[in-house]
């Protein structure tokens, strides 16, 4: 059975507004990476966001907007600056980590080591990467909810993430998740951990200004 652009199109139009769409399909034939990239970059998909959970259960979703767009543009150019200094790799949200146990899916930011990155042969890292980065980030948009976004963060954790940072620029509220910490800690002033990240601040008070400046009404 395949997903055609009407049938999405229909979903948009029927469902409440003010909700993210998510169609799933039980897609076995799409186990392998590259089949899976290739059935994904099909026309008909272009715009939506496309992942896959560990059970081979693939999902289509409505785009998140606009809003979380500037703010993620700020972290990656604060978190991609910290690693031309300290070295490792940065990716944004158009890389895809493929994971034992939660599957497919793309972080609004992630930074991966160096020693991290060379475990995979350099003609799998031209696709999706099998291996965690040691930190993600999300940034909850207009649509998003909390709970689950949590869930997510601790999924990460799960299959080898060793830091989170979940921010919700609404709220002006930061949710920091570790592999060593049951609960997240909650900040809103400034991020930084010296494990992970040693010599990375990401000002967060500077971040909530910015969202206000934009969608204060």
């Amino acid at each position: 059975m395949s997903v055609a652009r009407d049938d999405v199109q229909r979903a948009l139009v029927v469902l409440d507004e003010l909700r993210p769409v998510e169609i799933r399909q039980f897609r076995p034939d799409l186990a392998d990476d590259e089949a899976f990239l290739r059935w994904a970059n099909q026309p008909l998909l272009e715009g939506f966001q496309i992942a896959s959970d560990a059970h081979g259960v693939v999902s289509i979703m409505s785009p998140t907007g606009w809003s979380s767009g500037p703010i993620n543009a700020r972290i990656i150019r604060q978190l991609d600056a910290w690693a031309e200094t300290h070295g490792g790799y940065v990716t944004e949200s158009s890389a895809m980590y493929h994971l034992q146990r939660v599957g497919r899916r793309v972080p609004d930011a992630a930074w991966i080591s160096h020693g991290r990155l060379h475990d995979i042969p350099p003609r799998q890292r031209r696709a999706i990467l099998p291996i965690a980065p040691e930190f993600v980030i999300e940034v909850r948009s207009e649509t998003h909810d909390l709970g689950e976004l949590m869930e997510k963060m601790n999924d990460w954790l799960s299959d080898g993430v060793l830091l989170g940072l979940l921010i919700d620029p609404r709220t002006h509220t930061a949710y920091v998740f570790a592999v060593d910490r049951a609960e997240p800690e909650v900040t809103s002033d400034v991020f930084t951990d010296q494990t992970v990240l040693p010599g990375f601040s990401l000002d967060l008070k500077a971040l909530w200004s910015a969202y206000d400046d934009l969608f204060a009404e």
